[in-house]
């Protein structure tokens, strides 16, 4: 399985939400290689500019790598989910 994870919140940032998220991408790499990552290690004022930028740049990596699956980690970034159905087509 291809899967790419895509994250507004992870370390340096400390909170709840990036240690779950850093959890979870850090143990599924382990057990999964195929595992790719797109996160925001900046600020949460940085999200205005990292939704765009993140979401052409997991179009670049599905379409590149066929990338099978796409978690995102909250709610927020829904916007980006929307259309995911057409992302690996062409």
């Amino acid at each position: 399985m291809k899967i790419l994870f895509l994250t507004r919140v992870h370390p340096p940032v400390v909170g709840g939400l990036e240690n779950q998220s850093f959890n979870l991408v850090s143990n599924f790499k382990a057990i999964n290689e195929d595992t790719f990552v797109i996160k925001n290690t900046k600020r949460k004022k940085n999200l205005p500019f990292f939704l765009p930028r993140a979401y052409l740049k997991a179009l670049g990596l599905i379409r590149a790598f066929g990338i099978t699956h796409v978690h995102l980690s909250d709610g927020v970034l829904a916007p980006i989910g929307v259309g995911s159905d057409y992302w690996g087509r062409d």
